[in-house]
């Protein structure tokens, strides 16, 4: 699953991807609402901002 808050940036990416999902990924409803805690392992790449990094994981 892959998950930003650019739909353009999903929508390139959908060739490689299970599930793409638009969204905010500091808001912790929206990250439950979409499932991540059925996962693993998740990778988190926000590049440029620290902040939406460290919130997200």
């Amino acid at each position: 699953m892959g998950i930003d808050i650019k739909e353009d940036r999903v929508t390139a990416a959908i060739d490689v991807l299970t599930r793409g999902l638009i969204g905010n990924t500091t808001n912790a409803d929206f990250l439950r609402s979409c499932g991540v805690g059925n996962f693993d392992l998740c990778v988190v790449t926000i590049g440029g901002d620290f902040e939406a990094s460290l919130e997200t994981t």
